[in-house]
């Protein structure tokens, strides 16, 4: 697969490297505890794949000083973020950087439940789907950042996001104008691709290659 300028095509590091990856990158600067930031296959009560099978069981889906009573099981915390745009790729998404503040993401908020260990367990499992190996690791498909969001009654929260890396040019990149990816894929009765994106994304741009 393809990486921007400046990335090198390796053989993705196993679990056990990745694990070592991430406690090695991490432990000199304790990772801040944040929420995530979810604007694609990730994001709850949309009937996503990977949301059921890497987070459902892992995450809160509102802050936690909520009165979980007043809210129904369709309910979860909308956030959106600004100067990104993002895309349509093949069953998933890519969210990029923008110099315009007009280009707005719009996602989810969810809050990793738990202990220290428990919330680095499941950090470790959404790197592991996003293909983050590291700070700088040449393997790289995604890689987590800080970012702004805004939720829905106008609080300000920081996040983590998976911010992607993926050269774009390879491949047919739709941009999602609106800016929210679950609501694209429902006007267009997508389906998502679960954690097999990364390779069908591969064959898609090695496909376009041979036309």
């Amino acid at each position: 697969m393809k990486k921007k300028s400046g990335q090198s095509s390796k053989v993705a590091p196993s679990s056990l490297a990745l694990l070592y990856h991430w406690h090695h990158q991490d432990k000199m600067n304790e990772l801040r505890r944040l929420p995530l930031f979810v604007y694609g296959t990730l994001v709850p009560k949309q009937g996503f794949q990977n949301f059921d099978k890497v987070l459902a069981s892992r995450v809160n889906l509102f802050p936690p000083s909520t009165d979980l009573s007043t809210k129904s099981d369709q309910e979860y915390t909308s956030a959106t973020t600004r100067n990104y745009k993002i895309y349509h790729l093949q069953g998933f998404p890519a969210c990029t950087p923008s110099s315009n503040q007009s280009d707005v993401v719009t996602g989810a908020l969810v809050w990793p439940s738990g202990d220290k260990a428990a919330y680095q367990a499941t950090i470790v499992e959404a790197d592991r789907l996003e293909k983050y190996y590291g700070q700088g690791d040449p393997n790289n498909e995604y890689q987590r950042v800080e970012v702004t969001t805004t939720m829905s009654n106008g609080e300000i929260v920081q996040a983590w996001m998976y911010e992607c890396l993926l050269d774009l040019d390879t491949c047919t990149a739709q941009q999602v104008e609106s800016g929210n990816w679950p609501l694209f894929m429902k006007e267009n009765n997508f389906q998502d691709s679960g954690d097999d994106w990364s390779e069908l994304h591969a064959t898609t741009v090695a496909s376009s290659k041979t036309t």
